[in-house]
């Protein structure tokens, strides 16, 4: 039975345990005790089970959440002949950083930019 279905049938089993305890309530005014009795403890059995059903088909229903995964870059620029470098991010990292010389001007290279890429994203539960 599919998660709709199975809510369906709670939100009807909730409908049918408040006419019962409506029900219920006039036998009680009419002083019928077992009666009334009988259908508020029926109200209460179908309402544990509409509870019961809902909160099976709503966690039946829940969906893996994706766990977004990124791969952190530097790019390495010289401004002078605009060599440009991407390496992994390594601490201590920044923009505008000095990162020695160009290997092929020989000039000083600067850190332009710290970007990320995101990963192809994977399920939660596969970790």
């Amino acid at each position: 039975m599919s998660a709709r279905a199975v809510l369906a049938a709670s939100f009807f089993m909730t409908l049918v345990a408040l006419a019962l305890f409506i029900v219920g309530i006039i036998y009680m005014v009419q002083g019928e005790e077992f009666t009334s009795t009988a259908l508020f403890l029926g109200a209460l059995a179908l309402t544990g089970i509409s509870w019961a059903a809902s909160r099976a088909a709503a966690a039946a229903a829940r969906e893996v959440p994706l766990v977004r995964v990124f791969e952190v870059f530097t790019e390495l620029i010289c401004p002078s002949c605009g060599f440009r470098e991407v390496r992994a991010f390594q601490r201590g990292d920044y923009v505008f950083k000095p990162m020695g010389r160009c290997p092929r001007c020989g000039e000083e290279r600067y850190i332009s930019s710290i970007f990320r890429e995101e990963k192809a994203p994977r399920a939660a539960r596969e970790e």
